[in-house]
C-alpha cells in the first residue's frame, strides 16, 4: 500500500469522525435546547395556574366586589405562553369559569364554582407536570447519548491513532530505518549492502532506487578497474615496442629508418591515449576550453584524412567534399580531434582490406560529416552506450582502446552546439554522423552555437552553449 494513500484514508477517517461528532453535538444541543424550552414553558404555566388558583381562593375569601383585573391579566399571560400545550378552548373555558366565579352572588355558588375551577386548574397543572417530566427525561436521555458519543469518539480516535502509529512504525518507519542503515553500511565501504524492498510503495521505490544505484556503482567500479587494466595493457604494448626498437638501434644503419618510424608510431599512440585521458579529466573538472574561430571545415577534414592516409598506407580512404564552402565557427584543433578519433576508430575496428568513406555535405543551416566503415559493427545495447566513458563493445576482442575516445568526441561536438549519432549493425560496420551549425545559422541562433568568445570554459558536464 502507498504511504500517501494510507495517510489519506486515515485523515479522511479522522475528518469523518470529527464531522460526525460535530453533527451529533449540534443535534444534542438542539434537542437539549428544545427540552429546556419545554421545561421552562411548563414551569411558567404551572406558576401562572397556581397564581390563578391563589386569586380564586382569595376572591372566595373576600367575597363580592373583589377586583377581577388580576385574573384577566393571568389568563392573558397564560394564553401568550401556552403555545400548543394548552388548547385555546381550554383557556377560554378557564376564562369563563373565572368570570362566573367573580359574578357569583351567594357563598354557596362561589364555593361550587371555585371547586370546578380548582379541578380544572389541577388537571392542567398535572398535565404540565407530565410535560415537564417528559422534557426532563428527554434531556437526561440526550445527555446520556452525548456522554456515550463522546466516549466512543475518544476511544475510536485513540484506537485509530494507536493503530496508525503502530502501522507507521512496523510498515513505514522500520523499513525506512533499515534503508538508512543499509545506506550507511554502503557509505562505509560495504559494496554488497542492499536495501530490503518492503514497506509502503514510496519506501520500496527508495530501496529500489538505492539498490539500482549500488549495482550501477558496482558495475562502474568493475568497468573502471577493467579500464585501468586495459590502459596498463595498452601502455605496455607501445612501451615494449619502443624498448625493442631501442634495442634494434644497434643494428646496421640501413635498419635505423624503420626503427625510428616504429618508435614514432608508438610514441604517437601513447600520446593519443594520454590526450584522451587528459581531455576526459578536463571535462570532468570543468577546465575544458575552446578557442572558436570561423573556418571552412572542408580543409580541416581533408587535412586529417591526409594524415590518416600516411598513418595507414594500406587503407583506402574515400573522401567526398562539397564544391561550396562549409563555414563553421569552431575550435579547429578540437574538430580535427573529432575527425581523427572517428577515422582512427574506423581503421581500428575494420579489416585492412575494407574502405573508409568520409562524406561532408551541407544543407541550409547544418554541416553534416559522416564516417563509415565496414568493420565489426555494434549490437543495439553497445550502440546505446557507445558514447559513455569507459564503454567498449563486447565484440572488440583483443583490439586495444581505453573507451574514452568517443566520450570525449561527443563532449567536443556538443560543446560546439552540435550533435553526434551512430548507426550500426553487428558485422556490417558503423556510420557516425556529426552535425554542426553553419556560420549563418550560428549568428542567428547564438543560443545553439555558443558565445563568440576567444576562450569558453565548459563547467563539468555542461557544454559552452546555453
Amino acid at each position: 500500500m502507498r504511504l500517501r494513500t494510507t495517510l489519506t484514508v486515515v485523515m479522511t477517517g479522522v475528518g469523518a469522525t470529527a464531522v460526525g461528532v460535530a453533527v451529533m453535538l449540534v443535534i444534542l444541543t438542539s434537542s437539549l435546547h428544545q427540552a429546556g424550552l419545554k421545561l421552562g414553558g411548563a414551569t411558567e404555566r404551572v406558576r401562572l395556574l397556581m397564581e390563578l388558583e391563589s386569586y380564586a381562593l382569595q376572591h372566595v375569601r373576600e367575597g363580592v366586589g373583589s377586583e377581577s383585573q388580576p385574573a384577566i391579566e393571568i389568563i392573558n399571560r397564560l394564553r401568550e405562553t401556552s403555545g400548543s400545550d394548552i388548547g385555546v378552548d381550554e383557556i377560554q373555558r378557564l376564562d369563563e369559569m373565572v368570570l362566573l366565579l367573580t359574578s357569583a352572588a351567594t357563598p354557596s355558588e362561589r364555593d361550587s364554582r371555585l371547586d370546578a375551577l380548582v379541578r380544572d386548574l389541577r388537571s392542567v397543572v398535572a398535565r404540565e407536570d407530565r410535560t415537564a417530566r417528559r422534557a426532563m427525561a428527554d434531556a437526561a436521555s440526550w445527555s446520556r447519548v452525548a456522554n456515550i458519543t463522546g466516549i466512543v469518539a475518544v476511544v475510536v480516535l485513540l484506537a485509530g491513532v494507536a493503530g496508525v502509529l503502530a502501522w507507521l512504525w512496523c510498515s513505514a518507519l522500520q523499513p525506512l530505518v533499515t534503508v538508512i542503515e543499509t545506506i550507511q553500511r554502503f557509505a562505509k565501504g560495504d559494496a554488497n549492502a542492499r536495501a530490503a524492498e518492503k514497506g509502503p510503495s514510496e519506501i520500496q521505490q527508495v530501496a529500489v532506487a538505492f539498490n539500482e544505484m549500488a549495482v550501477s556503482l558496482g558495475r562502474q567500479r568493475e568497468e573502471q578497474l577493467a579500464f585501468i587494466g586495459g590502459v596498463a595493457h595498452d601502455l605496455r604494448t607501445p612501451l615494449n615496442a619502443v624498448q625493442l626498437a631501442v634495442a634494434l638501434l644497434n643494428q646496421p644503419p640501413s635498419d635505423r629508418m624503420r626503427v625510428r618510424d616504429r618508435i614514432r608510431r608508438q610514441i604517437e599512440r601513447l600520446e593519443h591515449m594520454i590526450n584522451d585521458l587528459l581531455d576526459r579529466t578536463r571535462i570532468e573538472t570543468g577546465r575544458f576550453e575552446l578557442h572558436p574561430e570561423e573556418c571552412d571545415i572542408r580543409d580541416l577534414v581533408a587535412r586529417v584524412v591526409d594524415i590518416e592516409r600516411d598513418s595507414a598506407p594500406t587503407r583506402a580512404f574515400r573522401l567526398v567534399l562539397p564544391h561550396e564552402p562549409v563555414p563553421v565557427r569552431c575550435d579547429a584543433l578540437r574538430i580535427e580531434q573529432v575527425v581523427n578519433n572517428l577515422l582512427s576508430n574506423a581503421v581500428k575496428y575494420s579489416p585492412e582490406s575494407s574502405d573508409v568513406e568520409i562524406v561532408l555535405e551541407r544543407d541550409d543551416s547544418t554541416a553534416i560529416l559522416s564516417v563509415a566503415d565496414h568493420g565489426i559493427g555494434m549490437t543495439p545495447v553497445d550502440r546505446s552506450k557507445v558514447f559513455e566513458p569507459f564503454r567498449r563493445g563486447r565484440n572488440v576482442g583483443d583490439i586495444g582502446g581505453t573507451g574514452l575516445g568517443l566520450s570525449v568526441t561527443r563532449k567536443i561536438v556538443e560543446a560546439h552546439g552540435g550533435s553526434i549519432d551512430v548507426h550500426s549493425e553487428p558485422g556490417f560496420g558503423s556510420v557516425f554522423l556529426v552535425r554542426l551549425h553553419l556560420v549563418s545559422d550560428v549568428n542567428v541562433n547564438r543560443d545553439h552555437a555558443g558565445r563568440t568568445a576567444e576562450s569558453a570554459s565548459v563547467a563539468g558536464e555542461t557544454a559552452i552553449t546555453k
